[in-house]
């Protein structure tokens, strides 16, 4: 309200205008951006107006994406009188692994872009002659909010995080919502629901993680030379994995864990954090790696394929989805039994929130064994494949994990596994 702003949010909740009025003060001069975008929710046009003692100027941008949503050219042209040969090209974006630089159409020249580990640009070089010139140079504050007294200001387009800053808001363009370097929140809900505050952003820890299109974090895990898993950056919402000092990451269900249980183990944990009893030492992971095929009656074709591991063996004919079992009375301990098919888990387990809710499922299971702990004492099989029990107890599991936050982030292929693992107990 300071500083006489207005968002316009459309049905999907991308904001489609920001508009500033005068406030009172004479003579008024107000200001308006307004966005479009195309089906998918991507930023395909905008307009950028404002009001001067002889009426309103502006410019208009159109952006050129591929099958992919990535920019492949920007055009330009002039709100107040429009070129009679249509918008002119200005901007081609210039791609290697990622975005490298821009190619400036009027100047017939490349700028490339010098980022940090998080894809801030931190400086804008071309060539000028024979000698590299520095057109731009950004220090940031932790968020995304450029020092003052430390920046070259030149007009490259993108900013924190490689992404589009609004220069006619200050806000930065993440293709799901805006984000506010200033304050380090967004300016709309969270619409994958990953932090108990819809605002909060890179979980408030932005030295190290990022957030790639304004929705959620991609985790990536280091592999040490001591068999630690150590996070390293977070980028979207896949779980990737690779040994120190190679250059590849793998899919979580890509990497062989049969030499390195302990890295996976605390993996688990990471993600099971969610809920308390994973937090405890008496509630802990055990690890096993099935090598026989005849272990996984979906491989052999006898058994659909459930969301991870299904797994009926050696352990009084218990039972594992996902490859996360609560331990039979004959352990020590009351946890999570992670079962690997020679070395790997299931394919759904590459996205971060198929795994939490999956741990979330297996936790309520460890929940309802506590409060029967008293049967089992007395030889209750809880997990007999046959007992009555256990239809009753796969389907409030399956209540449960259909509750939790990470149920709407979770992949259609998990949620239609659930569905058939469902109808499985409830005799449909």
């Amino acid at each position: 309200e300071a500083e006489h702003l207005t968002y316009t949010y459309n049905a999907s909740g991308l904001v489609t205008r920001v508009a500033k009025d005068c406030g009172g003060a004479m003579p008024c001069y107000s200001s308006s951006v307004s966005f479009v975008y195309n089906e998918r929710g991507q930023r395909i046009k905008k307009t950028y107006t404002y009001t001067t003692g002889v009426g309103t100027q502006g410019s208009i941008t159109y952006y050129v994406r591929d099958v992919q949503g990535s920019v492949m050219a920007v055009y330009t042209d002039d709100y107040a009188v429009p070129n009679i040969f249509g918008p002119e090209p200005a901007e081609n974006p210039v791609y290697g692994s990622g975005r490298l630089g821009v190619y400036y159409r009027a100047a017939a020249q490349t700028h490339y872009q010098l980022t940090d580990h998080l894809g801030n640009v931190r400086a804008v070089v071309a060539r000028a002659g024979s000698s590299p010139q520095v057109n731009g140079a950004t220090d940031y504050y932790p968020g995304g909010m450029a020092m003052p007294n430390r920046n070259i200001v030149g007009d490259y387009r993108y900013n924190y995080q490689g992404q589009e800053l609004d220069q006619e808001t200050g806000n930065v363009a993440f293709e799901l919502r805006l984000y506010d370097p200033r304050i380090n929140r967004w300016m709309a809900p969270d619409p994958k629901k990953q932090y108990n505050s819809p605002y909060l952003a890179m979980g408030n820890n932005w030295v190290n993680l990022i957030d790639p299109d304004g929705g959620s974090a991609t985790d990536h895990w280091e592999i040490d030379e001591n068999g630690n898993a150590v996070l390293i950056d977070t980028e979207g919402d896949g779980v990737w994995i690779r040994n120190k000092g190679e250059e590849e990451y793998k899919l979580i269900s890509e990497y062989n864990f049969s030499s390195n249980f302990g890295a996976l183990e605390t993996i688990t944990n990471y993600y099971g954090s969610n809920f308390p009893l994973f937090e405890t030492s008496s509630y802990g992971t055990r690890i096993e790696n099935y090598k026989s095929e005849a272990h996984y009656r979906y491989e052999n074709g006898t058994q659909e394929k459930a969301p991870f591991a299904y797994v009926q063996g050696e352990y009084n004919s218990g039972v594992s989805i996902f490859g996360l079992q609560i331990t039979k009375p004959s352990y020590s301990t009351t946890g999570a039994n992670i079962v690997l098919i020679n070395g790997h888990i299931g394919n759904n387990a590459n996205n971060k929130w198929n795994f939490t809710n999956s741990l979330g499922h297996e936790y309520k299971h460890i929940l309802d064994n506590i409060r029967v702990n008293t049967l089992l004492q007395h030889g209750f099989n809880y997990y007999n494949i046959s007992g009555k029990d256990r239809p009753s107890m796969e389907l409030k599991a399956i209540d449960y994990q259909r509750c939790l936050d990470s149920w709407d982030c979770t992949s259609p292929g998990f949620q239609k596994s659930i569905q058939k693992y469902q109808d499985r107990f409830s005799g449909n």
